[in-house]
């Protein structure tokens, strides 16, 4: 799928079609995904390093905490950062 055949399926800019203003692609090496959405115009992507896999059990979790601090009123940016540093610790990783 390229950009442009995306950005026919989410609606454009001018508020025609679906306003998408969140895309979570949770698979490893998402990030040229990730991009596709960036370039159709969404503008909160969330998706893995082109270079990085990470476990199931870690991509479930973060994605368990982003979402409940997400719906429960956080920031997007609050939320995901919460989420990295919560993974990490409960988890006992390096990196995400």
């Amino acid at each position: 799928m390229f950009p442009e055949d995306l950005k026919k399926f989410i609606g454009d800019k001018k508020g025609k079609g679906p306003k998408i203003e969140l895309v979570f692609v949770n698979a490893c090496h998402s990030e040229p995904f990730g991009k596709i959405f960036l370039d159709a115009g969404i503008k909160r992507v969330i998706c893995v390093q082109a270079d990085l896999q990470i476990a199931d059990i870690v991509a479930r979790k973060f994605a368990e905490i982003f979402y409940k601090l997400l719906f429960n009123g956080y920031s997007f940016e609050k939320s995901f950062n919460r989420a990295r540093e919560l993974v990490k610790t409960v988890l006992n990783i390096g990196h995400i």
